[in-house]
């Protein structure tokens, strides 16, 4: 084959390229409860057009059931003391586009800047006004009527950056953190593969987010206060208690009069409050 059909032929195939489009790199950055939900929606919808890579914070969380699903070359993990390193690494695959879906390491501008359409946060709840790792505690802790998912580029701080878009719904009185977990959870999902395509080939408009409040991820300790109205109680029971994925450590309790440590694993009427106060106080 001569020099010249040899050229015709790289033409021809940069032309096909140009027209199909490369294939879009999008780094997910999870935790053990979004990457199950992750990898069945990727699962289930097959995309092509698409390259996805995915960054972890402990490794322990995934070990058994990584390598079913990705190679060792889409898996990273990030920490605090490696993102230096991470980076270089980023750099080489040069993406477009990073997701976060529950993720609790703190992201660096060395990491974000490596993103061609920066990275985009799925945050479950209204920011400004509740920031923070476990922001549906404090919604229900404090009645809120209204939650939501906000969309927003991240920055050097904390759930700031420039907001995109926000989806929000009401809370109804027959709703628990399991109920509004699995609520957010579709939204957050929805939003994610809706806006896939677009977020990946360009930068959207923002409004940027000021003043956001960081809640911390649970009250110090998750002892319930007799002394505090039944209803604050129940909605602290409320706010702590999920049937599902949670472990013993979180379970809402007090002290009985005799020293007996009594847990909460479901939410009590505001009745059956009223007759533990009475008992125990």
């Amino acid at each position: 084959m001569n020099l010249q059909k040899i050229n015709i032929l790289k033409r021809n195939s940069n032309n096909i390229k140009k027209k199909l489009g490369s294939k879009k790199k999008v780094f997910f950055f999870l935790d053990s409860v979004s990457f199950p939900l992750i990898k069945k929606r990727l699962n289930f919808l097959k995309l092509k057009n698409f390259k996805f890579y995915f960054i972890f914070e402990k490794e322990k969380y995934f070990k058994n059931r990584i390598n079913r699903f990705i190679t060792k070359e889409q898996f990273y993990l990030l920490s605090k003391d490696n993102q230096n390193r991470v980076a270089k690494k980023i750099d080489k695959i040069n993406p477009d586009l990073g997701i976060i879906f529950s993720f609790g390491q703190k992201i660096y501008p060395i990491i974000i800047k490596k993103f061609r359409f920066k990275i985009i946060n799925y945050h479950t709840s209204i920011l400004p006004k509740y920031g923070g790792a476990n922001p549906l505690f404090w919604t229900i802790v404090n009645n809120e009527n209204r939650t939501g998912v906000s969309v927003h580029y991240i920055n050097h701080m904390f759930d700031s950056g420039g907001l995109i878009q926000q989806s929000t719904f009401k809370i109804k009185s027959t709703d628990n953190r399991k109920s509004l977990s699995t609520k957010l959870e579709k939204i957050t999902l929805n939003l994610i593969f809706k806006n896939l395509t677009k977020f990946s080939k360009s930068k959207c408009a923002t409004k940027l987010i000021e003043n956001t409040k960081i809640w911390p991820r649970f009250n110090k300790s998750k002892e319930i206060n007799l002394n505090d109205d039944e209803f604050k109680i129940q909605q602290f029971i409320k706010a702590l208690t999920k049937p599902i994925l949670i472990n013993e450590w979180t379970y809402p309790y007090f002290i009985s009069k005799m020293g007996k440590l009594v847990k909460f694993q479901s939410v009590p009427s505001i009745e059956e409050i009223r007759i533990l106060k009475k008992k125990h106080l």
